[in-house]
């Protein structure tokens, strides 16, 4: 399950995502994907905190590298869809 929740107070954005397998435990594909995602979040904190002047795009372009992570985890079906897709709408 996955979980992607934001707010706005006061001109004060943010969000936070959490993920939990829904057995209970995380199947193998499953705990790959985890640990590569996380390895990419942890590689762009540590940019931010070795590189003060970095920017964003640096920062999308590190994020971007799970991508090439996905056809090396076996038996993981990836499906990417937009909100408007998924039948949600965004209130501005």
């Amino acid at each position: 399950m996955l979980i992607d929740a934001g707010c706005e107070f006061s001109h004060y954005a943010s969000d936070i995502t959490r993920t939990f397998p829904v057995s209970g435990k995380f199947s193998d594909p499953q705990r790959d994907l985890y640990q590569a995602v996380l390895n990419v979040q942890k590689a762009c904190i540590e940019r931010c905190q070795i590189a003060d002047e970095i920017g964003m795009n640096e920062l999308h372009r590190i994020s971007k590298q799970f991508r090439r992570d996905f056809p090396q985890i076996p038996g993981l079906k990836v499906v990417v869809a937009s909100y408007k897709a998924a039948g949600c709408s965004r209130k501005s």
